[in-house]
């Protein structure tokens, strides 16, 4: 396998983290990098950033109804995906890259 695979896990239960170690032995994957996070880290998850453009986006806008809104949320959405130059700077403000990490 040629491609880096990375797997973000947050601060889980004593027993479920000694079980999640032992399914995913590095040793046996070097391709595989783990990434242990803080319980709650929002300053690490791209995500956040993309929920707070979305709210920036919807504020002030008053939806007509449940659909209504949906469609607003898939139109801002779509939007979204379409500037990949936003995408790389959610991922930029957490310190990560879309680039693969070179082999160690």
């Amino acid at each position: 396998m040629n491609a880096a695979a990375r797997v973000r896990r947050e601060k889980v239960r004593i027993q479920a983290a000694t079980m999640f170690e032992e399914s995913v032995s590095t040793a046996a994957r070097p391709w595989l990098t783990v990434i242990r996070l803080p319980a709650y880290a929002p300053d690490l998850d791209p995500t956040e950033g993309v929920w707070r453009w979305m709210k920036r986006g919807l504020t002030n806008t008053a939806a007509r109804g449940v659909d209504h809104l949906a469609e607003l949320v898939k139109r801002r959405l779509r939007a979204c995906q379409q500037q990949t130059d936003l995408l790389a700077g959610f991922f930029a403000s957490t310190g990560m890259t879309l680039e693969p990490e070179p082999p160690r």
